[in-house]
């Protein structure tokens, strides 16, 4: 079983990994929200398990429990645009209601965020709209979440389909494990009466002295990590089924895209390998490529990085495309530092035209994903989105 910290390795890996997508931009705010909310209420946890009053750690396993159980919902739901709308905007709500009222700059920069998602997503407004009115319809006194309902039937449905796709089985009494956790963290997250007698003396005068049950720290910390590693590792499994559906989403996409495509290319051009593997079904997998050899990376109009490499599959050659962008384009740049100090520009320097020439190729473990299929006048291909970069020289 992974250690806390394992589980928040792997989270902060997956937050990078997920994203903000401009088709999905309010769904996947509300997602790295939670996300971000799991991961600091997890990390600000351990830190006060070092503390004098190690037990103060509870609420904060209390945050990251409630997190993770709406990011189970979040990241499961059917409709993922439609439930992450109206989490999106439950949460601007509450957040405007508590600071006494709507911000104009907070109006501001949501006009802002629908016009950028509205360019990729046409039905956006219409969808903000939808789900506004699905919030203000709820009943008088219905639970205050996005659902406006309670909670432990929706995460009972989040189980079943995780289970289904892994062709599992929920395990027996896990909503009632649920309950009995959340129960037990509610007790030492609310300002309460925390006098525990084990023994209580009245003097001659009648004043009373009471000795308090202590609280050890090795229990707390037993507790609090239980708490923790229950909690991330349903984040971490959360998000990883909500990543499964956008790519099977993607792949299903591309496919159809590619099925369209006039299959131009130049005589003296490879068959492109990102188009093959959507072609063969396979454009939902993640890829990994062990030894790549990196000596050329040249810039892209939106100041993504992308290198060319040959590849043979079933005894046919293939040209690959890898566009490095995101955390994946800081990492490259990192290990290129490395080794070339005065060769890397600075990320606002990028831009189409930009080259970077290396005298020889450094060797890198490159993970990707196959992205959107590319139509030019001269080639149909998809460039291998990269997730994550490491040296091939050195351990993980």
């Amino acid at each position: 079983m992974a250690s806390v910290e394992g589980h928040l390795a792997n989270l902060r890996s997956l937050r990078v990994r997920h994203g903000l997508r401009a088709e999905a931009l309010l769904p996947d705010l509300a997602l790295i929200g939670l996300i971000d909310d799991t991961i600091d209420a997890a990390e600000t946890a351990l830190q006060l398990l070092e503390t004098e009053r190690p037990y103060r750690a509870y609420a904060m396993v209390r945050v990251a429990f409630e997190a993770a159980q709406r990011l189970l919902i979040l990241g499961t739901a059917d409709d993922h645009i439609a439930v992450g709308t109206r989490a999106w905007l439950y949460y601007q709500a509450k957040d405007a209601v508590l600071r006494g009222g709507e911000d104009v700059s907070i109006r501001a920069a949501e006009d802002q965020l629908v016009a950028i998602w509205q360019s990729r997503f046409p039905s956006a407004a219409a969808v903000v709209l939808q789900e506004r009115n699905q919030l203000a319809q709820r009943k008088r006194g219905a639970p205050d979440n996005f659902l406006g309902e309670n909670l432990a039937s929706s995460i009972g449905q989040a189980y079943q389909k995780i289970a289904a796709e892994r062709g599992t089985t929920v395990p027996a009494g896990a909503l009632e494990m649920n309950s009995a956790i959340y129960r037990s963290l509610c007790r030492d997250t609310h300002a309460c009466m925390r006098i525990e007698p084990i023994s209580i003396r009245v003097d001659s005068e009648g004043f009373v002295e009471i000795d308090s049950r202590p609280r050890y720290k090795a229990e707390v910390e037993l507790a609090v990590r239980a708490g923790l590693a229950t909690s991330l590792s349903e984040a971490v499994i959360a998000v990883e089924f909500r990543l499964n559906q956008r790519q099977q989403a993607l792949a299903i996409g591309a496919k159809e895209r590619l099925s369209l495509a006039a299959p131009a290319r130049r005589s003296d051009y490879l068959p492109d390998f990102g188009a093959y593997i959507v072609g063969i079904g396979a454009g939902h997998t993640t890829l990994v490529f062990p030894d790549l050899p990196i000596q050329l990376l040249y810039g892209l109009p939106d100041g993504a990085l992308s290198c060319s490499a040959t590849t043979t599959r079933d005894g046919l050659n293939y040209i690959a495309t890898f566009d490095f962008r995101g955390d994946a384009r800081g990492k490259v740049l990192k290990l290129i530092e490395g080794q070339f100090p005065n060769l890397t520009p600075k990320l606002e320097e990028i831009a189409e035209g930009t080259r970077i020439d290396m005298q020889r190729p450094i060797l890198c473990t490159v993970t990707a994903l196959v992205g959107r299929v590319q139509v030019t006048d001269m080639e149909t291909f998809a460039p291998l989105v990269v997730v994550d970069v490491v040296s091939a020289l050195e351990p993980e």
